[in-house]
């Protein structure tokens, strides 16, 4: 029989990590059977299910395993997988003939790999027939780790068999079981099988379209954790695009609901789709919505050739997953402490959005969408103050909460939040309140005041803000970094920034994103002051990232006579600018473009920036 894998594990973690080197070996070789603590059955009665456990010995830094065990499909129904190693990521089990194959990993740079030894997984079968029953490890591909790094290791092929007789009860008459209609209510995780799952069906909505999805299939993590889990076919995935595509509306969102409020929902699609669904139907987003959360996923975000190629698979062999999960355990208690800390409440459960791609026994955790603007919904309860109330990312390696672009609105009697950011990760809702003793009677104070309880704005000091004060292209830089939601990038670009230098991060991110040039020599000259023209340059390019530049207007600089001095590279940036209202002139009739910019000035043109983009109310 031509096996295929099912899902490997190397790239399930939040980096791709390179090779081993060759030459490391454990000190004693680890080997890794099948054993049963039961020898008999007795077919129809309460004893009929059979535990087999993967265990390894002399194991040294395991990280993850990918396992296909043979079955006696005559004597034998599969039930389900349970991975025994604690907080980790496990693959749904499939079966194929008689092969069922099952995967685990662990999650995390900074997380150890397992040594000594222990039991890896079990698997639970049903007697469904009278004799001899067996169960043979027929390949198992252990994956170590050293360090930050993993490789596969020595591939086993042809383990050991367990076997089980199982004896015929009296007044049975040898007639089996009948199958169940749907998957155990058991806790392990249910096994999928090669049918195609049933066709829910397609219905019109105002947004769009609905796949009418069947009930979920129930499997557990390896810390306990409930996953609701729901299938889309080729059928009703074509059949959603159709239905869009004859509505004639501009509004083009196939909407996916994952029924039960358990710890995670996942929602399982065809990759043909997704790709087909780009070309038909560009402006299709696929929501998927589980408990009070929505992941809204544009399906041209999603280069599923480009991931088939990463897989080394065909596009058709390609499953894309959605996965939202609400974070627990000790994840939830880092999430709580950082809040706490940054003197910061929280709105809503801390949710981690996934989106992973497998194909050819190969898995791709696709985090990154370059300048594409995903977005997140949480539902929250009534009466929270907006204006001080923003979404906020969780770095686990830091530990911080930070703003990401947030958008409140009430949608049918709800208030829902928007997050809107250009990667997938752990995100949550925080309110807090922050004030400056020097702003008292400021023209600008209440919008710093505002950018400052949503985490975009800091004072020089605790209690001062300094509105007077010149502001430098660095700190510029970070505002604008920061007000998108960009992920820091110390990559260098410019010779007078250095990976050490505190803003190297947003700099760099900025500059990535297309926000900020350098001038000319290739320097950024990051503690010059910028001046106002260099601001409206970096605010055009901002509202290009965000989708929302409009061609400039020259006549909106009609009205300044100093028009001629502002440089020729930023007489379209300043029109737009002027046109959107995110900058005026220092009076009516002058603009004063060289003049360098206060930290007012720029605090209010990002806010209004922000505004305008609907990155904040």
């Amino acid at each position: 029989m031509k096996h295929k894998l099912f899902a490997t594990l190397l790239a399930l973690f939040i980096f791709i990590l390179p090779v081993l080197p060759g030459g490391i070996q454990a000190a004693a070789e680890p080997t890794y059977t099948l054993s049963s603590t039961v020898s008999t059955l007795e077919l129809n009665e309460l004893n009929q299910e059979w535990t087999v456990t993967l265990t390894g010995v002399n194991v040294v830094n395991l990280y993850g395993f990918h396992s296909e065990l043979e079955f006696d499909t005559s004597k034998l129904r599969f039930k389900g997988a349970r991975a025994l190693q604690g907080d980790g990521f496990p693959m749904s089990p499939s079966v194929a003939g008689n092969v069922v194959t099952y995967a685990y990993t662990k999650t995390g740079m900074n997380t150890p790999g397992q040594s000594g030894s222990f039991a890896l997984a079990s698997y639970t079968f049903e007697a469904i027939a009278s004799g001899t029953a067996s169960v043979k490890l027929s390949r198992l591909l252990p994956v170590i780790k050293v360090g930050s790094q993993t490789a596969p290791s020595q591939e086993i092929v042809g383990g050991n068999t367990v076997s089980v007789t199982v004896n015929q009860s009296s007044g049975t008459g040898g007639t089996p079981p009948p199958t169940p209609s749907g998957p155990p209510g058991s806790s392990d995780t249910p096994s999928n099988t090669n049918a195609s799952p049933q066709s829910p069906g397609v219905s019109a909505t105002k947004e769009g379209v609905q796949i009418n999805t069947p009930a979920p299939t129930n499997s557990r993590t390896a810390d306990g954790k409930e996953v609701a889990v729901v299938s889309i076919d080729l059928s009703s995935f074509s059949s959603a695009i159709q239905m869009l595509q004859s509505s004639g509306s501009e509004v083009k969102n196939i909407s996916i609901v994952i029924t039960g409020q358990g710890g995670a929902g996942k929602v399982e699609m065809p990759g043909t789709s997704l790709s087909d669904a780009g070309k038909a139907a560009p402006n299709a987003v696929v929501s998927v919505k589980y408990d009070t959360f929505t992941y809204s996923l544009p399906v041209q975000a999603l280069d599923v050739p480009k991931l088939a190629q990463q897989l080394g698979s065909d596009i058709k062999d390609v499953k894309i997953s959605v996965v939202i999960e609400k974070v627990s355990g000790s994840s939830a208690q880092q999430v709580n402490s950082s809040a706490e800390k940054s003197g910061l409440k929280l709105l809503s459960d801390a949710i981690d959005f996934g989106l992973v791609a497998e194909g050819n026994g190969k898995t791709v955790n696709v985090t990154d969408f370059g300048t594409t603007y995903i977005s997140r919904s949480v539902e929250l309860p009534a009466g929270i103050d907006i204006m001080k109330a923003t979404g906020v990312i969780y770095n686990p390696t830091t530990g911080e909460l930070t703003f990401v672009p947030t958008l409140f609105q009430t949608i049918d009697g709800k208030l829902v939040a928007t997050i809107m950011r250009t990667g997938n990760s752990i995100y949550t809702v925080a309110q807090s309140s922050k004030t400056f003793a020097d702003l008292q009677g400021h023209w600008a104070k209440d919008d710093v005041q505002l950018l400052a309880s949503k985490l975009l704005i800091n004072g020089r000091t605790e209690q001062t803000f300094v509105p007077e004060g010149q502001i430098t292209r660095a700190e510029f830089a970070t505002l604008l970094a920061k007000g998108l939601g960009l992920t820091e990038d110390k990559t260098a670009r410019f010779k007078d920034v250095t990976s050490t230098d505190w803003y190297a991060g947003v700099v760099g991110a900025a500059a990535k994103a297309g926000l900020v040039d350098g001038l000319g020599d290739g320097s950024f000259a990051p503690n010059a002051n910028i001046t106002r023209e260099q601001m409206a340059a970096m605010i055009s390019r901002a509202l290009s990232m965000a989708g929302k530049l409009k061609k400039a207007d020259a006549k909106q600089l009609e009205a300044f006579t100093d028009r001629e001095a502002i440089s020729s590279w930023a007489k379209d940036a300043v029109a737009q600018a002027v046109e959107a209202g995110i900058m005026n002139g220092k009076s009516a009739s002058v603009f004063d473009s060289s003049s360098n910019a206060t930290r007012a000035e720029a605090a209010v043109v990002l806010k209004r920036m922000l505004q305008y983009a609907k990155f904040i109310n």
